[in-house]
């Protein structure tokens, strides 16, 4: 494939300033997306253990093929709905490989009230 030439200046200081500003929205978008992730009440995540139950990243990742890549899809689903009480729309989803082979996984939060659904959990799955 040939390579596309650019005649970008990144010395100029358009390009620094809007550098600036693209490196502070990718940090906001690391931010929620690690936030839709992992912030979970330790109320939830102490029921759990008392129950025994693995979180659903931990089931994920017991699902998976060692050592290979998950391409997580809609992290940031439902977060600006339900007064921010359902992070990804309270579910996983993305593809990932098992047994070699590439498939489509969807895991239930029971973290985010118990593994309700809202209707935005429905619009990210179908």
């Amino acid at each position: 494939m040939r390579r596309i030439q650019s005649r970008v200046n990144i010395n100029s200081p358009e390009y620094q300033e809007n550098l600036k500003a693209n490196e502070a929205r990718l940090g906001e978008f690391h931010r929620r997306q690690n936030a839709a992730r992992h912030e979970r009440p330790q109320r939830d995540l102490d029921r759990l253990a008392r129950q025994g139950k693995m979180l659903p990243r931990e089931r994920l990742e017991m699902l998976l093929d060692p050592g290979t890549p998950f391409l997580e899809l809609s992290t940031l689903a439902a977060g600006e709905h339900y007064d921010g009480d359902s992070p990804s729309a309270s579910c996983i989803t993305g593809i990932g490989i098992v047994c070699g082979r590439e498939v489509l996984i969807h895991a239930n939060d029971s973290t985010v009230k118990g593994g309700a659904w809202y209707p935005m959990t429905i619009k990210k799955i179908v």
